[in-house]
């Protein structure tokens, strides 16, 4: 919980001199502050968890991305994306984001795991009230992030389940997003067949006699 602190007191030369010197005491105001989880999983096997997916966080509302010091256990902030903590998922595929305030925040997916295609970085929001209700939606590739719509944080953790493909056929959506990635995908597929049939076609060429061929 957060606190603000006001204090006050009287200036020295003002004091009645019939009148003690006031103890200033203190007024906190809590700021109430969730947790929103992040679990990631492969999109071939909803049950598979996936470890090492790396995500830092932005918030939208201050426009600022956030360093979390482990020291005093609170959030710092700054507009120098390479300076916010990069956060990775564990064993069971989770992150916790915590002491979360009111607010709209982006997560961003700064590095995927191996084995699984690295140029499909789901984001997503997450929009904090006030009083504690989360909703959650993906933002780029947001059919790989699934929705969550008025979640009370005070009650349980509210989860952003986020996917990662390992096959460009498990793009859930159409659009200029996902036609740009099967396009670089498809692209990617040309050049190394390409490379493959022509690195053969010398191989061949060589050991017929013919001498090198010409790149």
């Amino acid at each position: 919980m957060n606190q603000i602190i006001l204090t006050s007191n009287w200036l020295p030369a003002v004091i009645p001199p019939d009148v003690p010197t006031p103890n200033p005491g203190t007024d906190e105001t809590p700021v109430p502050t969730y947790d929103v989880d992040l679990k990631k999983i492969s999109a071939a096997d909803g049950s598979k968890t996936i470890q090492g997916a790396k995500f830092k966080i932005h918030n939208d509302s201050l426009n600022q991305w956030y360093t979390w010091d482990s020291a005093s256990n609170q959030w710092t902030f700054g507009t120098d994306e390479s300076k916010a903590t990069e956060f990775s998922t564990d064993a069971q595929g989770v992150i916790n984001f915590t002491r979360l305030g009111a607010g709209t925040y982006t997560v961003k997916e700064t590095q995927v795991p191996t084995g699984y295609f690295t140029f499909v970085k789901p984001s997503f929001t997450i929009k904090v009230t006030d009083d504690g209700h989360v909703t959650i939606a993906g933002k780029d590739q947001p059919g790989l992030t699934g929705k969550v719509t008025n979640a009370d944080a005070n009650a349980s953790t509210p989860t952003a389940v986020v996917k990662n493909i390992d096959n460009i056929t498990q793009l859930p959506q159409t659009g200029a997003t996902t036609v740009a990635i099967m396009i670089v995908g498809a692209f990617a597929i040309i050049l190394v067949a390409t490379a493959t049939g022509w690195g053969a076609y010398r191989i061949r060429h060589e050991n017929m006699g013919d001498g090198p061929v010409a790149a």
